[in-house]
């Protein structure tokens, strides 16, 4: 029989909701994953780099999240 490996993550935004003003800005981390992950936003009118660094554009509510990368194992 083939071994199963199961990997239970469970990540976690280090905030749940921010209140920012236009060109203020603040470090977002996500903790409970080994997995690659990229940042990304549902409107221009907030920015968010690479690193988790997200920016008020524009006055709005807006969605920021991690989109994690699949853990599908080749072998």
């Amino acid at each position: 029989a083939l071994p199963i490996w199961i990997t239970v993550e469970d990540p976690r935004l280090n905030q749940d909701s921010l209140q920012l003003e236009i060109g203020e800005t603040y470090q977002l981390s996500l903790s409970g994953t080994s997995r690659p992950y990229t940042w990304k936003s549902n409107s221009s009118g907030v920015e968010i780099s690479g690193d988790g660094v997200v920016m008020a554009r524009e006055s709005g509510y807006y969605t920021v999240y991690a989109e994690i990368a699949r853990g599908d194992r080749k072998s």
